[in-house]
């Protein structure tokens, strides 16, 4: 298994943990992967696509 591929699931744990134990609200995280963060941008888009699917599963968490 490469380091990326381990790095992107312990950040899905990591949001796991934060959303599980009430740390970080839907809202926060939302509005991170959604606001444009300047200057902040090495790394951040692999960052969200290695959380894709916690997204997924928020949002249709939040619709049901």
């Amino acid at each position: 298994m490469s380091l990326v591929c381990r790095r992107a699931g312990a950040l899905r744990v990591l949001f796991d943990v934060l959303y599980d134990d009430e740390l970080v609200s839907e809202e926060s995280f939302l509005l991170w992967r959604d606001k444009s963060h300047d200057g902040e941008q090495t790394g951040r888009g692999v960052a969200i696509l290695s959380v894709d699917q916690f997204y997924k599963w928020l949002e249709e968490d939040s619709t049901s």
